[in-house]
């Protein structure tokens, strides 16, 4: 089975200011500079993503431990020393952007800060390995995801679908990438006006679905975990460890060796319209 290479962008979060692409030997100097200026040790920047490993990169991806910085602090130290128009905080994807001058270069770079509970879930999730693998790290992102919403175990994991094959009600797990593999409980609720269920699946608690479905019988022992040892067992069976699942061609090798034809159809599915619902 073959995925198709797509090239997944986050776009340019300051749209208005001429920020440049950064080649590697300016990357390190630029981000001790962006530490000693928001005095954040050296030690809790964590670079993710292909930042450093390519030999251009578009911005510099940064994961920083939520627990001990606080990030309106951060971005009202950005704001104060690049000015408000040259930061920006995307609400959706909780991303603080900022265009800071290249150390040792004329122009300036978007770096991207992330705030999150675990640096070292955030430097497996979002890991890119430009050297060792023709794929960028948002389609080995897309198949970790996958494989997270095609598990089905009896009593964790729950799927009920119309007489159309349309899901309309799940108890699953799912990836989100900045936090960790996470208990997912979904359903699509009948219509207020009218007859049928809406379109669109809408997440509810699992007090609720046992409140609605009361023949649904599924144990809330999914909080979420951002181990990444616990997820990769979790996602491929005991003895995987999360230096096995680097690249995309590591997780297709495990793909078709550790799951049945059905399984891997069921996750390549997941994948193609989550692929397609990029618009690429």
């Amino acid at each position: 089975m073959k995925i198709q290479e797509i090239l997944i962008e986050g776009g340019t979060a300051l749209e208005d200011i001429d920020t440049i692409a950064i080649p590697r030997e300016y990357i390190a100097p630029t981000v001790d500079y962006i530490a000693d200026l928001l005095r954040i040790k050296h030690s809790d920047i964590h670079m993710i993503g292909s930042a450093g490993k390519a030999k251009i990169s578009k911005d510099i991806d940064i994961a920083i431990d939520r627990n001990k910085y606080d990030r309106e602090i951060i971005e009202q130290k950005l704001m104060r020393h690049f000015g408000e128009d040259h930061v920006y905080y995307n609400k959706g994807t909780k991303v603080l952007s900022a265009a800071v001058p290249i150390k040792g270069k004329e122009g300036r770079v978007q770096i991207d800060f992330m705030f999150v509970n675990n640096t070292e879930w955030a430097k497996f999730a979002f890991m890119s390995t430009v050297d060792r693998s023709k794929y960028k790290g948002a389609v080995r992102a897309i198949l970790l995801s996958a494989i997270a919403a095609s598990l089905s175990e009896p009593g964790k994991d729950y799927f009920k679908y119309d007489e159309d094959g349309e899901l309309i009600i799940r108890v699953g797990r799912g990836i989100e990438m900045p936090m960790g593999l996470k208990r997912i409980i979904e359903h699509r609720p009948k219509k207020k006006v009218g007859e049928g269920l809406v379109k669109k699946m809408r997440k509810i608690s699992l007090e609720d679905l046992h409140d609605i479905y009361p023949d649904i019988h599924v144990v809330d022992n999914v909080a979420t975990i951002d181990n990444p040892k616990e997820v990769v067992e979790i996602l491929f069976g005991k003895g995987i460890k999360p230096s096995d699942v680097d690249t995309v061609e590591e997780i297709m090798e495990l793909i078709t060796s550790r799951f049945t034809p059905a399984q891997q159809d069921k996750i390549f599915n997941i994948a193609r319209k989550r692929i397609a619902g990029t618009g690429l």
